[in-house]
């Protein structure tokens, strides 16, 4: 991954001076099986012909520590903050008042900076943010829920 190095300095128009930081090795583990999620129970199926067998693949990621350079859980960079950035790109033709009552709701909610400071670990699997919230029926209800959390 990258490090953004001068953010201050970006957002005053210079170019972005960024640093290289990992590799952060992770090993895959395939299982091919059929386990529900919720009760863990395993319902392997066979199709109607017989002979063909129904599966679900799951996919595993296992950090290679001997690989890595440094532990991603305690390495953190600098990066753009993508879903405020989103939001900013959507109202970009908005016009008159709404528009800055959306401006200021995006800076108030979530995280509210265009760079944000967040471990390796959860840039690859996910931060707290609550911005992507406002995009539900009823952000109110989102709560600690899972979509606070940001996935890359």
């Amino acid at each position: 991954g990258f490090h953004v190095t001068n953010p201050e300095a970006v957002m005053q128009g210079a170019k972005p001076v960024l640093e290289e930081v990992g590799p952060f090795v992770y090993k895959t583990v395939t299982v091919k099986d059929s386990v529900d999620q919720d009760t863990r129970k395993e319902h392997l199926e066979y199709n109607e012909d017989g002979e063909t067998l129904t599966y679900s693949p799951r996919k595993f990621y296992f950090l290679d520590r001997q690989q890595s350079a440094g532990d991603p859980d305690t390495t953190f960079i600098t990066v753009p903050n993508m879903p405020l950035l989103t939001g900013f790109s959507k109202i970009r033709d908005d016009a008159g008042w709404t528009k800055g009552i959306k401006v200021d709701i995006l800076k108030r909610t979530g995280l509210g900076t265009p760079f944000i400071n967040v471990s390796f670990t959860g840039l690859l699997w996910g931060y707290h943010d609550e911005l992507p919230c406002l995009s539900l029926a009823r952000p109110d209800e989102c709560g600690w829920a899972e979509e606070w959390w940001i996935y890359c």
